[in-house]
Parts: structure tokens; sequence; C-alpha cells
């Protein structure tokens, strides 16, 4: 990903971007053949930085035009609010192949453990006000999963009292406390891809952040699972999947009383650099759908 310079929404780009969910039927061919893709199943191997992603490796992200309604969110007020969701339905249908599938849609109870390794991938700015260049790859990103606490004390360490920020109950946080990587301009509307039992889930959407890339401030996503009721009400087909066990949630408090800690012991120097990745994307739900 990039970094980006001052306080802003993560805007999307012109191209309109799926992001295809749960369980749908396909047309297969002009013999009107129809079969189902399960939700979940890429193959891929799993990355630990930013990088270009191979075609195929996340066929839940693909570009269409072709759109016959959006479906808003009525709570959705301004950056940082709630309801930063939105459906898009397409004017034809969807041929699923190994470079178009769709991905899981996580149920309203389901809980993702603190510190899972999750990706969020897309093709928004690799630098400030710059666009990833052509022939413009899908890039891929690994972020931590952090909790929502964690995340609010990260977000008031040096916080402006003329800019707010508060993650609230329909938001989940992923980055590095020391930041260098993270979604950015353009990435608005992409996926939060979180892996378990051997599927994929839609844990977040990318919402909004304070400077992308900055220390103390990860990426901010609308958690798509507080919405399952929401999407199942508009796409009745379409069911939320629950998840196998998994481990338990730790705390992860320290990853910010840490910080605070070294902020208020005397001076030791100067952290080290900060690494900047490039990663970037614009995209949203299916039945089609896509996030504002």
């Amino acid at each position: 990903m990039a970094q980006k310079a001052g306080l802003e929404p993560r805007q999307l780009e012109a191209v309109a971007i799926l992001l295809l969910l749960g369980i749908f039927q396909s047309e297969l061919g002009a013999d009107g053949a129809r079969a189902e893709a399960s939700c979940g199943v890429a193959s891929q191997a799993r990355i630990t930085g930013g990088s270009s992603a191979a075609p195929g490796q996340w066929p839940w992200q693909t570009e269409v035009r072709t759109v016959a309604q959006i479906i808003l969110h009525t709570s959705y007020r301004h950056e940082g609010s709630q309801g930063d969701i939105a459906l898009l339905r397409l004017s034809s249908p969807i041929t699923f192949s190994r470079y178009i599938r769709p991905i899981c849609l996580p149920a309203a109870n389901a809980s993702f453990p603190n510190g899972l390794q999750c990706t969020v991938t897309g093709w928004g700015h690799v630098a400030p006000s710059v666009s990833l260049q052509a022939p413009r790859p899908l890039q891929q990103l690994e972020v931590p999963l952090i909790s929502r606490e964690t995340c609010n004390c990260l977000y008031n360490i040096n916080a402006k009292p003329s800019e707010p920020h508060s993650i609230q109950q329909d938001m989940v946080c992923a980055g590095y406390v020391k930041g260098g990587m993270d979604a950015c301009q353009g990435d608005s509307g992409g996926p939060l891809s979180c892996p378990a039992g051997g599927l994929w889930y839609l844990v977040g959407i990318v919402s909004w952040g304070d400077a992308c890339g900055a220390p103390n401030r990860p990426g901010v996503y609308t958690l798509t699972s507080s919405y399952a009721s929401w999407i199942h009400h508009h796409v009745a087909e379409l069911q939320p999947r629950v998840l196998p066990q998994l481990q338990e949630s730790q705390p992860d408090i320290n990853l910010c009383s840490n910080h605070l800690a070294l902020n208020s012991a005397p001076a030791q120097g100067l952290l080290g650099p900060i690494l900047l990745l490039p990663l970037a994307l614009t995209l949203g739900l299916l039945y089609p759908w896509w996030e504002y």
C-alpha cells in the first residue's frame, strides 16, 4: 500500500469492482445448464508482505461495469459513520470460472480472533496520488486483526480534537501499530479476506483510515457479519455461513499500552524507518454488490 497525506475518506475509483459473496447459481453455457459455485475456495500460497497477486489468486475480485441497481444502507452519513456498505445488482448473470468465484459471507455471530492474519487486496494508489501503473496487477497484503478496544486506544494517541474518530460496533481494524503497510486511496469497498476451516471469508470491507500507513492508525473496515441479516434481507438466496470453531481470541491491548509506556518513558531515540509496501483496491459486494 501507500501512505496518504492528510485525513480524508478513502475514495472509490471510477471502475466498479465486484466482491462475490456466498453461493450463487451461474450460467455455464448456451445450453442453459447451471451449477453452483462453492464460496471461499481459492488456490494460492499465503503471502507475507505487499506484492502482486497471480491471476485467479483472489477470484472473488473482478471488474464489472454493467450495474442495474445500487442498494445503499440508510444509516451511512459520512466517513466514520455506521452503515458504510452497499449492494450492487448486476444487469446480467455472472459466469463462474477458475478466475471468478464467490467468497463466503460470515454469519451474524461470527467471531475472528485478534491477530488472525488476513489479506487485503486491490488496485489502489501505490504512493500519495500515484496510481498503480499498467498492467495494474492486483496487489495483496497480509494484515493482522486488531480488537475494537485496542484500535480505539491507538486512534486516541495524538488525536486531533477537531477530528474525533471512534471505532464503532460495525467496524473491525487490521494493520500494524508501527504503520507502513495499509490500504489507501482507491481501496474503498475492497475485501478483507480471512481464512477459517479451509475457506476464505469476507470479514471486512475497506472503509476509512487516518493517513494510511501512519503509526497507530490501522485500517478500519466495515464488519460484514454485522450486516449479514441486512444482506440476506435483500438477497434471500444468499445464506451467511456459520464458522468452524476457531481459537479463542486473546486480549491485545498491550499493542497500545506498550506504546503509551514508551511515550511516557525518557527519550530513547527514534523508531526505525517505516517500510512502505504497495497495495490498494477498489471494489464492493455482489449479488452482485459494490461498496462506497
